[in-house]
């Protein structure tokens, strides 16, 4: 269902047609950052280091399948996860990822951390409009 939203301006009036999905589409994200694990210093070419990023919507039950960076390990000790929905608790680990040639070794789980959002507002009772 569309809404019809009127939109005066110094006296020409118009009108614009939104879906409500539309209005409810507004970019979130979830900033992750962590302190590097103290084996990274160590593992030298060709040895790589990196972490996976596991997300969960209960606690203690992350998915451990698929790390949320997909299949290349994150570099750096920063994560952006933009794949939420408002009204969602999403947590978190991190597992330590160490290359080297086909042996791959993974630390046990970081802490887990959790980020909540609200829900989206409700919409106001009612709209008037009028002309001036």
């Amino acid at each position: 269902m569309r809404r019809k939203i009127c939109i005066f301006v110094l006296g020409c009036s118009f009108a614009l047609l939104l879906s409500p999905a539309l209005l409810a589409q507004t970019p979130h994200s979830v900033a992750l950052t962590w302190t590097a694990s103290t084996s990274a210093a160590a593992c030298v070419s060709p040895c790589t280091f990196g972490y996976n990023v596991y997300r969960g919507t209960t606690a203690g039950a992350e998915d451990m399948a698929a790390p949320i960076n997909g299949a290349t390990p994150v570099t750096g000790t920063t994560f952006s996860d933009t794949n939420v929905a408002l009204g969602t608790t999403y947590y978190y680990v991190i597992q330590a990822v160490e290359v080297t040639g086909s042996l791959t070794l993974t630390s046990a789980d970081s802490n887990e951390a959790s980020a909540t959002f609200p829900p989206a507002p409700a919409p106001p009772p009612s709209l008037a409009a009028v002309p001036h």
